[in-house]
C-alpha cells in the first residue's frame, strides 16, 4: 500500500530507517522503503551502506540532480498505491507513525496527506537560533492550525500522495537549489483542485543548520521564486501564499522600489551581520529577504 521514499543528501540515514524499519515489522500491511542518494559526500555514501539491508531499494546517483527531480524520481521504482516522501534528516516522533498514515489512508483515500513538522523545543546555541526560531514561528503547526489554509501549508518533508496524482503532477523539475518547490507544487495542485489533508503525524527536523548558511539558503529559495513573480499571470496565484510576495507586490503598486532599497542598502548589510550572530529578529529577516528579492527581480545580484 505505502512506499516510503527517503531522497538523501549529505546525512546519515540510519536512525530514521531503523525506526521505519522496526514499525513496519509490526504490519503486515505492504510496505517498502526506497531510498535515493542524490551524489552526496563520499563520507555520506559510506556510512549510509549500513541501511543497505533493511531497505528495499537504494541507489546512489552519479550527479546531483536536485530536490524536485530526485523526487520524481521515485515514481521510477515505487511499486505501492502511495509514496510517503520524508527528507532525510526527520526523525520519527511517535511509535505509530506509519500506522497513523495508514489508518487515514484506508478511511479517506487521499490524494495528498501532510503529517507536519516540529522543531526541538530547547532553544539552540546561537549559532543555530535564525534556523529554529523560523522553523519554531512559521513551521511548526498543528494539523487543525494547517487545515486553514491546506494547500499553502503544504510542505515535502512529511506527507503521502496518491501514485497515480504524482505521475500526473510532478514537481517543477527547473527548481535545482533549495526551497520553496513545496510552494510551488502546493500551487500546481490548487490550480488542479486538489485540496491537500493534514492530519497530526509530526517529524523532528533532526538538522538545524547555522545562520549564515539558513541566510543562504534562503537567498536560493527566493531566487526560485523569480520565474513565479516575473510572470504577471502567477501573481494572483502566488499572493496568498507567500508573505515577502504580499509585500512585493504592495511595494511594487505604490512605486516605493526605489525608495525601499535606497533605505535597505545601508542597513541590509547590518542585518545580515545581526541575523549571522545571533538577533534573529524575524521581523529584520522579513526585511533581509524583501530587499533581496526585489534587486534580484530587477537583476542586480
Amino acid at each position: 500500500m505505502i512506499s516510503i521514499c527517503v531522497p538523501i543528501y549529505n546525512f546519515d540515514v540510519a536512525e530514521l530507517i531503523s525506526a521505519l524499519n522496526q514499525e513496519i515489522k509490526l504490519t503486515n500491511i505492504k510496505i517498502e522503503i526506497i531510498c535515493i542518494d542524490d551524489f552526496s559526500d563520499k563520507k555520506y555514501r559510506d556510512i549510509n551502506k549500513s541501511i543497505l539491508e533493511i531497505v528495499d531499494l537504494y541507489i546512489e546517483l552519479d550527479e546531483n540532480i536536485g530536490r524536485s527531480s530526485i523526487r520524481n524520481k521515485f515514481l521510477d521504482y515505487a511499486k505501492n498505491d502511495y509514496l510517503l516522501f520524508l527528507d532525510c534528516d526527520s526523525k520519527i516522533t511517535s511509535p505509530k507513525f506509519i500506522r497513523n498514515y495508514l489508518e487515514f489512508i484506508i478511511l479517506n483515500n487521499p490524494n495528498v496527506v501532510c503529517g507536519g513538522r516540529i522543531y526541538p523545543p530547547k532553544k539552540p546555541t546561537k549559532e543555530y537560533i535564525l534556523n529554529w526560531k523560523y522553523g519554531i514561528k512559521t513551521e511548526s503547526k498543528t494539523s487543525e492550525v494547517r487545515k486553514l489554509n491546506p494547500n499553502k501549508s503544504f510542505m515535502t518533508n512529511n506527507f503521502a500522495i496518491n501514485a497515480q496524482l504524482f505521475k500526473t503532477i510532478k514537481f517543477d523539475e527547473k527548481i535545482k537549489l533549495y526551497g520553496h518547490e513545496d510552494t510551488l507544487f502546493g500551487i500546481e495542485l490548487k490550480n488542479n483542485n486538489i485540496v491537500i489533508d493534514h492530519i497530526e503525524n509530526p517529524v523532528l527536523n533532526g538538522d538545524l543548520i547555522k545562520n549564515d548558511d539558513f541566510l543562504i539558503k534562503t537567498k536560493h529559495a527566493i531566487i526560485n521564486l523569480l520565474p513565479l513573480i516575473n510572470n504577471e499571470k502567477n501573481i494572483p496565484l502566488i499572493n496568498n501564499e507567500i508573505k515577502i510576495i504580499k509585500y512585493f507586490i504592495l511595494i511594487k503598486k505604490y512605486n516605493l522600489k526605489t525608495l525601499f532599497i535606497s533605505i535597505t542598502n545601508f542597513s541590509n548589510y547590518l542585518f545580515y551581520l545581526l541575523l549571522k550572530l545571533n538577533f534573529a529578529s524575524l521581523f529584520l529577516f522579513n526585511i533581509y529577504k524583501l530587499h533581496f528579492l526585489i534587486k534580484a527581480q530587477e537583476n542586480k545580484v
